[in-house]
């Protein structure tokens, strides 16, 4: 069931976020208003053969104006990752991070990049930073957890991210590098 409410919320992050609005914000009151309703709903993912190079690639032209308006260098390295996915739902999550790293991180280059592995593939967004702050490595993918009170947000994006990971079997990691930091979704 928690599953299922994360995908409605990131299907209502999604729609935010393409439409310009304030995402976490409309999807915070969103959920709060309809999480009767979804409670009632039966989760469905439609998984096709996919390449999420692809799928992550289909985003550019949507998101490249908003990175760049707020100071991104956007950096695309999509390799062929195919896997067997819903890619709605992936694409979503993809516009999540990315989505995530425009509200949160200092702006610079901002990396996307898919690749299969040996284990599946994987979909990593990499940002200049500032990264989380120590302790909340744990909490950052739990539902309405926000490093700080003082931004806006629900506390999400990175919740639905997780969820969407995890109903493909998969995972996502955060990481710091020395400039920034790596938020990953790896999918078998």
């Amino acid at each position: 069931m928690r599953k299922l409410v994360s995908l409605l919320i990131l299907s209502v992050l999604a729609a935010s976020a393409w439409k310009g609005l304030d995402a976490i914000s409309t999807a915070r009151q969103v959920a709060e208003n309809n999480l009767q309703q979804t409670l009632r709903l039966q989760a469905v993912m439609t998984q096709f053969e996919t390449d999420l190079a692809q799928v992550s690639g289909d985003l550019k032209g949507a998101v490249e104006p908003a990175l760049t308006a707020a100071g991104f260098s956007p950096q695309w390295r999509l390799a062929p990752a195919t896997t067997l996915c819903d890619p709605v739902r992936l694409r979503q999550a993809v516009l999540a991070l990315i989505e995530n790293a425009r509200v949160h991180a200092t702006p610079g280059p901002l990396l996307i990049e898919t690749q299969a592995t040996p284990d599946g593939i994987r979909i990593a967004v990499e940002d200049s930073g500032p990264g989380l702050a120590p302790g909340f490595e744990t909490l950052a993918f739990d539902p309405f957890q926000r490093a700080s009170s003082s931004r806006n947000g629900s506390g999400l994006g990175l919740s639905v991210v997780r969820a969407v990971a995890e109903a493909h079997k998969g995972d996502v990691e955060y990481r710091p590098t020395r400039e920034g930091s790596v938020f990953e979704i790896r999918v078998p």
